[in-house]
């Protein structure tokens, strides 16, 4: 109990919401857009789920700048904590990992030159 005041209060600190208002938007947005906002994977308000057809409906969590606290939309997890989480936000660095990974280099073409 002690650990979710704490994070209600941070959460305040940061965006300048309660933990009511913070579930209320989450909800407001996932029904406007029950979609990633980045991978644009299906979600929606509960935990993640398969479905029938084999596809995975997602939770979908409200995601916020931590520098000014401006709620920017709802995110999946993997999206929120692997792409954005332990301090990532900084989007030249996407676009520099982006470009690394399209990029056709193959570092084996120096063994063919000794």
């Amino acid at each position: 109990m002690k650990a979710k005041k704490r994070k209600c209060g941070k959460l305040f600190l940061q965006t300048g919401l309660t933990g009511k208002q913070w579930k209320e938007l989450r909800r407001r947005v996932i029904v406007q857009n029950p979609r990633c906002f980045i991978c644009l994977a299906l979600g929606h308000d509960g935990p993640s789920k398969k479905l029938e057809d084999g596809t995975t409906l997602r939770r979908l969590y409200l995601d916020h700048d931590h520098k000014n606290g401006r709620v920017r939309g709802v995110l999946c997890f993997r999206c929120n904590h692997r792409l954005l989480g332990r301090g990532l936000e900084d989007a030249k660095l996407h676009r520099d990992a982006a470009r690394y990974l399209e990029n056709t280099f193959d570092a084996r073409v120096l063994l063919r030159n000794s």
